[in-house]
């Protein structure tokens, strides 16, 4: 089973990183945490949702291709935009 998360930071667009030491991804703009699953780490974080999911798709049973999808920042709905 295969998940792909974005690595942008839903509240104001910064790239996100995972801490192994915390195993949580972390957002060094404005302290956004994530947990390994991509759900808010905690409620006072800065960020609306959790960090947004890609479609995956197994091609001849060993390639993995992502769907990248740009999602609109600051809303805690999940609005495409590209």
């Amino acid at each position: 089973n295969v998940r792909a998360l974005s690595v942008t930071c839903p509240h104001a667009g910064c790239s996100v990183a995972f801490d192994t030491g915390e195993k949580l991804f972390r957002c060094p703009c404005h302290d956004s945490s994530f947990q390994p699953d991509g759900e808010l780490a905690t409620l006072k974080s800065p960020s609306p949702r959790g960090l947004d999911p890609l479609e995956v798709e197994i091609k001849n049973g060993s390639e993995i291709w992502v769907k990248y999808v740009k999602y609109r920042g600051a809303t805690s709905q999940r609005i495409v935009e590209s």
